[in-house]
This record gives structure tokens, C-alpha cells and sequence, in this order.
């Protein structure tokens, strides 16, 4: 998983040197009333350190399991993939963008639950810390794809940005309580 992770922050850190695969760009270029300053997308260089600092614990300590890895694998290679395919800068891009953010979400979220599988024996406070760092990436990525529904709503479905705003901030207390139910279910 630390490998898959290393390279996902690798692409990232080359699209952003690039001119075709630049993310940062065509975030621009498909702005939205409710876009952040680009300062924002500075939480993404906090949440993979924290993310890098657990993959080396890990590499040390060994205390994942293998569908913890499988899954952490699978979040950053669709990662990898939404920097690709958003990174088009058109339309189906976005779109595409879109459903793979969805996905990446639901695999980091199975690796936030797998994390708890493990025998009370072995569970921590450095597991506990491990799942809210992954918590808290799900969070940012739950932000991101009302983010990019946002732009679909807007540049591929042609809604105003009122309504598109209004959908936004609709969205995100349904998102957040949906998670929530979810979790005390699960």
C-alpha cells in the first residue's frame, strides 16, 4: 500500500509540473461559486504526510491486515486514475472525475472500517489515530466530490450557479449525516 501510495503522490506532484495533466488548472477552469481559494487544496499535502507517516508505521510494525492494504491499494490507484482522467481538462473528464472520486471514497471509508478488525489485543491509540487520519481523508474527499458534482451539475447538465450553490450547501449535511448513519449501523 506504501508503494502504491508513493507513486500516487508522485503523479500528483508531476501533473501539477505538467501542462497537460495540470488538476490545479482545470480546477480553474471549471470554477464554481462555492470553490475555495486555492490555498485550501493545501490540507492535501497534510492529509498524505499523515498518510505517509501511517504507510511507513506500517511498513514497520505490520499492523494491517491484507484487505486493509488491498483496499488502501485501491483508493490510490483510482488516486492515481481521477489525477489522469481529471486532468484532461474536458467535459467527460469531469464526469468521469466525478464517479472515480465516488468510488475512491467508498474504498478509503472500507479502509477506515477494516482498520477496526483487528483483535482488541492489537488495538490502540495508534490504531484509533490511524482511522481518524483516514476519517479525515474521507471527509476531504466527500468534500471534493460535492465539489465535482458541483461541476457536473454546472458545466455538463447546464445549471445556474444559484441553483447549483443551493445544491451545494443541500448536499453537505446530507452527506455528512448519511456517513454518520451509516457508521452507527455498521
Amino acid at each position: 500500500a506504501l508503494v502504491g501510495f508513493v507513486a500516487c503522490v508522485g503523479v500528483s506532484i508531476v501533473s501539477r509540473a505538467s501542462k497537460q495533466l495540470n488538476t490545479s488548472k482545470n480546477s480553474r477552469k471549471f470554477q464554481l461559486a462555492v470553490t475555495p481559494p486555492g490555498i485550501f487544496f493545501a490540507i492535501w499535502g497534510v492529509i498524505y504526510s499523515l498518510i505517509i507517516g501511517m504507510g511507513v508505521y506500517n511498513y514497520f510494525y505490520n499492523i494491517w491486515s491484507w484487505d486493509v492494504q488491498i483496499h488502501f491499494l485501491i483508493t490510490f490507484g483510482l488516486n492515481l486514475l481521477w489525477v489522469f482522467i481529471f486532468g484532461m481538462g474536458n467535459l467527460l473528464g469531469v464526469f468521469f472525475g466525478f464517479v472515480i472520486s465516488l468510488i475512491m471514497a467508498w474504498e478509503g471509508f472500507m479502509v477506515w472500517k477494516l482498520m477496526a478488525q483487528i483483535p482488541d489485543s492489537e488495538f490502540d491509540l495508534t490504531v484509533l489515530l490511524f482511522r481518524n487520519f483516514i476519517i479525515f481523508y474521507v471527509g476531504w474527499l466527500f468534500a471534493a466530490i460535492n465539489l465535482g458534482f458541483g461541476i457536473v451539475l454546472k458545466y455538463i447538465l447546464g445549471v445556474s450557479d444559484k441553483l447549483q450553490v443551493l445544491i451545494f450547501w443541500a448536499m453537505v449535511p446530507l452527506f455528512y449525516a448519511t456517513f454518520t448513519l451509516y457508521v452507527l449501523e455498521a
